[in-house]
């Protein structure tokens, strides 16, 4: 497989879960962290659920609480990207969890938009919710978001424990992102029950991240193909939070992805499935439609403009 070879665009990538290992020791050292080496930075297979895995992020957003750090891992990350032949990059974060040191939101943006604007790729940024968080912070954080909007900033997410904490509640701060401009994704489908895959179509997104639970629910899948929404996958973690039994392809490949695997529409996982001719022609129409949802352009036209059934789960 020429995989290194494809053009790609990713649309699942968390700067968390991306950084160097050895930026984030860097950075740890010279920041004075008191934290155990080596640093936690990729989940291992034996997750027993997805709020373990969660906690592989800890160390990376530790060393993550200054702008030039921000702005570091960005910027390398976009390098690195461009590197693996992606020219589309939606990067991920939440900003709220950067604040520690001091920082603002707006500073946290800017700093993440000033990495990804130097990069040699076209990047742009979804800004993340957390789920524990309460109602009224991510309103105000949407509302911040949307600050940014047209500036870099294409989109609004909820992630987090879907276990502990619903999305339903989170209704108004996508009600604020909607209105400040921001499209909407949201994170669901990866713990718990299939249901939090309709609590994440509830809220009017147009892609879901994982929803791989819903795939246990015909209705769920008819939903999704109507309403059209798009779903992006990322299997490595979904194997490793335990959300699927079975990762038929994990021997198979090693293809040096970053840290926690984020996915990409062409990600080590789908290519697998691409010794399949037909699979490799579905993934490669899927780029289109799912750039459309943010209304966010490549430079270049890929390579079909079909609708991404292919994406939905079971299929």
């Amino acid at each position: 497989m020429k995989y290194r070879t494809w053009r790609k665009a990713e649309l699942h990538c968390h700067l968390d879960g991306a950084i160097r290992p050895a930026t984030a020791d860097e950075l740890a050292r010279q920041q004075q962290l008191d934290l155990p080496r080596p640093l936690r930075l990729v989940a291992p297979p034996d997750c027993p659920s997805q709020a373990a895995y969660i906690a592989y992020f800890d160390d990376a957003i530790a060393v993550l609480q200054t702008a030039a750090a921000l702005e570091r891992a960005a910027f390398e990350l976009g390098v690195d990207s461009a590197g693996e032949n992606i020219d589309y990059l939606e990067v991920r974060w939440a900003p709220r969890l950067h604040v520690r040191g001091g920082l603002t939101v707006p500073e946290v943006i800017t700093a993440v938009l000033g990495g990804l604007a130097a990069a040699p790729l076209r990047a742009v940024a979804i800004v993340c919710a957390m789920r524990q968080h309460s109602v009224e912070e991510n309103i105000a954080l949407a509302k911040e978001a949307g600050r940014f909007a047209g500036r870099g900033v294409v989109g609004f997410d909820l992630a987090g424990d879907e276990v502990r904490y619903s999305a339903a509640p989170q209704a108004r701060a996508f009600e604020a992102a909607r209105a400040a401009g921001l499209r909407l994704t949201c994170h669901a489908g990866e713990a718990g029950e299939p249901s939090s895959v309709e609590e994440a179509l509830a809220l009017g997104v147009e892609r879901i991240a994982h929803g791989v639970l819903g795939a246990r629910v015909p209705a769920i899948v008819q939903r999704i193909r109507t309403e059209g929404v798009v779903l992006d996958l990322c299997p490595t973690a979904n194997w490793k939070c335990k959300a699927v039994a079975v990762w038929w392809y994990r021997d198979q490949l090693s293809l040096g992805t970053p840290p926690q695997s984020p996915a990409l529409v062409m990600d080590p996982a789908m290519v697998a499935a691409a010794q399949q001719d037909q699979v490799v022609k579905q993934r490669r129409t899927a780029v289109r439609p799912m750039l459309d949802v943010m209304r966010v352009r490549p430079r270049r036209r890929p390579v079909a403009t079909r609708e991404p059934a292919a994406l939905v789960p079971g299929r």
